[in-house]
């Protein structure tokens, strides 16, 4: 019998790789390899001070091995504060960051100590999971570490990963010790809780608001999204169904042979949701909620009972060549049976041809629960450029991942598909929601960002005012230049032009809120959670602030909650749900909560955050500044 070449053993695992390696290459090729050298030094000087073992540095990647997890944990948490370090001294656009996932696992072993497995492969999805310069580890890794390490833990939820069959349920580290998974469920803290000086973040503060209203697809398309809800086995609870016609598109499968083609097939799907989405009689499911079932195997009747519609359709996308097919079929839920099932044929050059055809078709499909006297409208083609138009896909799928990083990639794109065709009234939009999203993050140090993005949404409205994306990209323009008639009036216009876009009345919602009508806010947020019931934590944020705002403080807590219970990572709702215990009197809850929205942050004054909040009156802003100070912010 042939000797063993490999054998099996348990390990800690660290995989690591930089985020924007691709950005910083483009922009500096010698530097970022004179970098990246340095960052593989000073893993390698701190894997071997705590007994690991490297094993590969392809590319921009590092993995290793540990026989112990605190070590592994240990040793990415002590790389990360290096690298911090030495990235100080650097500007902000060459600075490279590592995303360091840590897992305990089951591994192969070869005699020349390369390993694979799940082990292995579990570990590079929690990279993935992790922000530039942070640690995520496995539920597995921390049960080894949570009471061995002077470190806080986050629980991120479980995230449904790439070529893993089960979800992984993920950690993400808290360096400075601040340890959410400690603080008590129930809203009283421990007596004699040492008051603490808590410092919000108006940053995260202002992206919420503003990301409750616009369009920021919250899908979770991406592991690295700064505000990432969590998973379940069911992307929502049951639905009604609305008494009208109404439809979910599920993604479309990628039949192509290339995984590098799936940012073009859920381009597809998108551009079909989004015609079906001007169409008034018709209730759309969002993208948002379609996509929770991307690479899942799914009863289609069950998605018509969870989403609360009569009509699912479900296919597939094969682009080879200057040829793209799709197969598709169309099913009625009522009755479990096939209304068609059809393919699709067009030349790459036909693409858009080929989706007005696939949304007409289903429409037709619908004639008798529609009334039949629907006409679909002759959409216009978003640009004549198909490589402008592939560029732009490209960095759709680059925006929908909510890091710095990739929001500076996606901006990148947008710039160059406007060059190819300076008439793309989408890519002016995009463009100008990487600006809106970089200011409202304070991203960038540079003022005319905000300007930058004004401009690219009135030149987006200029060049097609049928598209909502910029409409509601002018009505946050709007809404922070404390416009708030012409706020409401864009969000409204979105809302008319695509009557099923979930983001166009979270935009509504927010304006009414900050505008003092925080009754019309309710109502509007329940039209975007029925249409997007997978990000319903944004619709219980708006709920929430909105009830708040009503001085009905039962309501708002409650409304609050909810949206924690759906999302933890959710600064605003903490920080809201602080000023609710405070003027409950209760002291120890607010702080906690407080607390909680802080370690999500980074800290800023105080007197950015009155600058912040749009609040057309100045006594609700008051009411806010004075609970967040009564807790000792500074």
């Amino acid at each position: 019998m042939a000797e063993s070449t490999h054998s099996r053993k348990l390990a800690a695992i660290l995989a690591a790789d930089v985020a924007g390696y691709s950005r910083l290459m483009a922009a500096d090729e010698s530097a970022t390899v004179a970098a990246l050298n340095q960052g593989r030094e000073t893993f390698r000087e701190r894997i071997g001070a705590r007994g690991g073992h490297l094993i590969d540095t392809a590319g921009d990647s590092i993995l290793a091995t540990f026989p112990s997890v605190v070590e592994a944990v240990q040793c990415a948490v002590e790389v990360q504060k290096a690298l911090k370090e030495k990235n100080e001294s650097l500007p902000e656009e060459r600075r490279m960051r590592f995303r360091i996932g840590v897992n305990l696992g089951d591994v192969i072993e070869q005699a020349d100590g390369t390993i694979y497995g799940d082990g292995v492969n579990v570990a590079a999805r929690l990279e993935g999971l992790a922000e530039p310069g942070e640690v995520t580890i496995s539920e597995d890794a921390y049960r080894q570490v949570m009471r061995k390490l002077g470190l806080g833990f986050q629980d991120i939820g479980e995230h449904d990963v790439k070529n893993i069959p089960e979800p992984v349920h993920a950690f993400r580290v808290l360096p400075e010790g601040a340890d959410l998974l400690a603080a008590s469920a129930s809203r009283c803290s421990p007596a004699g809780r040492k008051r603490t000086r808590l410092i919000a973040s108006a940053a995260v503060v202002v992206l919420v608001i503003a990301g409750a209203a616009a369009w920021q697809l919250t899908q979770q398309s991406g592991s690295e999204e700064a505000s990432a809800p969590r998973e379940s086995s069911s992307p929502v609870a049951t639905t009604e169904m609305t008494d009208g016609p109404s439809i979910a598109v599920l993604p479309f499968t990628n039949f192509s042979g290339d995984a590098g083609q799936d940012y073009f097939v859920d381009g597809m799907t998108e551009a079909i949701i989004t015609g079906l989405s001007r169409v008034p009689e018709l209730l759309v499911i969002s993208r948002g909620t379609s996509f929770t079932y991307k690479g899942r195997s799914v009863q289609i009747d069950e998605v018509g009972r969870e989403l609360g519609v009569r009509y699912v359709m479900e296919g597939s996308v094969q682009k080879a060549g200057d040829q793209v097919r799709i197969t598709a079929q169309l099913i009625d839920t009522m009755n479990d049976t096939h209304v068609w099932s059809k393919q699709f044929d067009r030349a790459l050059t036909d693409v858009f041809a080929l989706q007005d055809d696939v949304t007409n078709d289903i429409v037709n499909g619908m004639e008798t629960t529609l009334g039949g006297d629907v006409q679909m409208a002759a959409s216009r083609p978003p640009t004549e450029n198909l490589d402008a138009y592939d560029i732009y896909l490209k960095g759709m799928e680059k925006f929908r991942i909510t890091t710095i990083d990739t929001n500076a990639e996606a901006g990148q794109l947008f710039e160059a598909a406007i060059a190819l065709d300076p008439e793309f009234a989408a890519a002016h939009a995009g463009l100008g929601w990487t600006y809106l999203r970089a200011w409202i993050l304070q991203w960038s140090n540079d003022p005319s960002d905000f300007e930058k993005a004004h401009e690219l949404a009135l030149r987006s409205v200029d060049l097609d005012p049928s598209l909502s994306e910029g409409h509601q990209a002018l009505s946050q323009v709007h809404l922070w230049s404390r416009r708030y008639g012409d706020a409401r009036a864009s969000a409204l216009t979105a809302i008319k032009v695509e009557p099923n876009n979930a983001e166009g009345y979270r935009a509504l919602a927010s304006i009414n809120n900050f505008d003092g009508r925080p009754q019309e806010a309710v109502q509007v947020s329940e039209e975007a959670r029925r249409r997007d019931p997978s990000q319903q934590w944004l619709d219980d944020w708006a709920l929430g602030h909105a009830r708040l705002l009503m001085n009905d403080l039962d309501g708002a807590e409650a409304a609050l909650t909810d949206s924690i219970a759906h999302n933890p990572n959710f600064l605003p709702s903490h920080a809201y749900l602080s000023v609710i215990y405070f003027e409950e009197g209760d002291t120890d809850a607010a702080l906690a909560s407080l607390e909680r929205a802080t370690a999500l942050s980074p800290q800023i004054s105080i007197d950015r955050i009155a600058l912040s909040l749009p609040y057309r009156d100045e006594a609700v802003l008051d009411r806010m500044v004075a609970a967040w100070r009564g807790l000792g912010m500074s």
